[in-house]
């Protein structure tokens, strides 16, 4: 069995066709897999929160 088989799954439904389609070329622009892309940006949206809070309570 794969590792990644093991990892967490979520099922991702889009709000619009023009979002998947962005964030697929994007994929493609930054030679991702479609799940890499959207794990890259969801990881950079998590840290970018992470120091706004930091920052917040400083």
């Amino acid at each position: 069995m794969y590792p990644s088989r093991l990892l967490p799954q979520l099922k991702l439904r889009f709000s619009s066709q023009e979002m998947k389609d962005w964030i697929a070329e994007q994929a493609k622009i930054n030679h991702r897999t479609l799940t890499a892309e959207v794990n890259y940006h969801i990881e950079k949206a998590m840290i970018k929160q992470q120091e706004d809070n930091k920052d917040a309570t400083t």
